[in-house]
């Protein structure tokens, strides 16, 4: 699960409720800092909820009590780590409905490093178990009720698909990747957003494959890096240059979860049913088998670590992409601050307008091609006049030339014309389109690209001295 995408609904949540809600929710004080005015509003995310028939009340106890640990403080102590603020500890434990004694008996070890891992662990079994349970009862509404106009799917960024029922059923109709991102102390999460972006795209280079295997070969041989130096990685075809910070690596690579904490959610000792639903499973199968290990995030495919089974769900999109006639709006961050992808005011507006146009041009383009061919006689008579082509546009106060050409610098397929450009490649810029150059290649064949991905193509003029 994307963290930046997680940090997100936890800010509207503690952000947009009401302050009667929060002392409910026991997260009355709270207000985080991540800028959520383009999520969309409390209210909306409650009427969504209410229209799939999930109850609202249970979503916000897993969300709260998320917030709550997130916010607890492990320290050092003389032998062992301890917790600073145990009223949040107490308030989240009385959320989940489990004895807040048992959670800090399992949670707090003896070094303030695990101790952290535990607990992060926890939060995203918690967030990851409640996503899912939300799609399946979408998938399940939708297979109830057919669409007969809509036959394609989602696919989020845990990999779980939600598709209609018909011959495509659960195929991918539209892929929504999370763009680059950097926080203030980069590790495991950020690499994994940032390499599955580079995959996906064809712009990985062998400085992450080789990252990730050394993070693998790691926690397969139980590596502690505790002391091992930052790390410099470029992604974006060397365009975006990041540290990565090592020293949890190997721990995050695990996703495994602590048995004792899932115990906790036993329905002899839990009274909240909505969280001891979300363990049902794992709990069912540590009874019957004493070597199975809880996974922080049930991925659809059986890797054993983080990054196994972000490589298998990679994988499995590409091939699904490339077997299937799948429509893409892919929304990558291409501005300097590489802050999380998110839909802005205009930007999917923009990306369906372009598609509209391509696919308005390519009809008018095959219309004059029959009109040519059925009137050949009647237009050998008659000159129609065209209007001047205009020869610049006005963008941000500067005047731009039109047509101009340019370079593209890395590899890039337009998600909605599926045309192909290919780095070096010379382009003639035509127009733009939010962010985008509208471009045409040497077959005549339309695209959108950022606009940061081209560089002005110069032409260098040689002079044969021998003449």
């Amino acid at each position: 699960m994307s963290r930046g995408c997680r940090a997100n609904i936890f800010a509207v949540v503690a952000n947009d409720l009401n302050e009667i809600d929060k002392n409910k929710y026991k997260i009355a004080g709270f207000r985080l800092r991540e800028n959520c005015f383009n999520y969309g509003s409390f209210e909306e995310i409650q009427l969504a909820f209410a229209s799939i028939g999930i109850n609202i009340a249970d979503i916000l106890k897993i969300i709260s009590a998320c917030i709550l640990l997130n916010n607890i403080n492990f320290r050092d102590e003389s032998s062992s780590a301890d917790v600073d603020n145990i009223a949040d500890l107490e308030d989240a434990c009385c959320l989940l409905g489990v004895s807040a004694l048992a959670m800090y008996r399992f949670m707090v070890s003896e070094a303030n490093i695990d101790s952290r891992l535990l607990r992060d662990n926890l939060v995203t079994a918690l967030y990851s178990r409640t996503v899912k349970f939300i799609i399946d009862k979408l998938n399940f509404l939708l297979d109830v009720v057919p669409d007969s106009y809509d036959r394609g799917s989602v696919i989020t960024d845990s990999g779980v698909s939600v598709g209609t029922s018909n011959e495509n059923n659960h195929i991918i109709h539209i892929i929504d990747v999370p763009g680059y991102v950097r926080s203030t102390q980069n590790s495991l999460n950020e690499l994994i957003v940032n390499a599955a972006n580079d995959i996906i795209q064809n712009t990985d280079s062998d400085m992450v494959h080789e990252l990730l295997r050394s993070v693998e070969i790691g926690s397969r041989n139980h590596e502690r890096w505790i002391e091992k130096a930052p790390k410099m990685m470029k992604h974006c075809a060397e365009t975006f240059e990041l540290h990565y910070d090592l020293r949890l690596m190997t721990e995050r690579n695990t996703n495994i979860i602590s048995r004792e904490l899932v115990n906790l959610f036993d329905y002899r000792s839990c009274s909240f049913p909505f969280a001891v639903n979300l363990f049902a499973t794992d709990v069912e199968c540590m009874i019957i088998d004493d070597r199975y290990f809880p996974s922080s995030i049930n991925w659809p495919n059986n890797g054993k670590t983080v990054i196994q089974n972000v490589l298998e769900s990679i994988g499995k999109l590409k091939r699904e992409i490339s077997e299937t006639s799948s429509q893409q709006i892919i929304c990558l961050k291409s501005n300097e601050s590489l802050e999380y992808a998110r839909v802005h005011e205009n930007g999917l507006g923009n990306q369906l307008n372009l598609y509209r146009s391509v696919v308005a041009n390519t009809k008018i383009s095959s219309a004059r091609r029959h009109s040519t061919c059925d009137r050949a006689a009647s237009t050998s008579s008659a000159t129609l006049k065209t209007p001047n082509p205009r020869q610049y546009t006005i963008r941000e106060g500067r005047k731009h030339h039109l047509p101009q050409r340019r370079s593209i610098v890395v590899d890039f397929q337009d998600p909605s014309s599926g045309v192909m450009l290919r780095a070096g490649e010379i382009v003639k810029v035509i127009g733009f389109s939010g962010e985008c150059y509208l471009v045409e290649n040497g077959r005549r064949a339309r695209a959108a690209i950022p606009m940061s991905f081209t560089e002005k193509c110069v032409v260098v003029v040689t002079h044969n001295m021998n003449n």
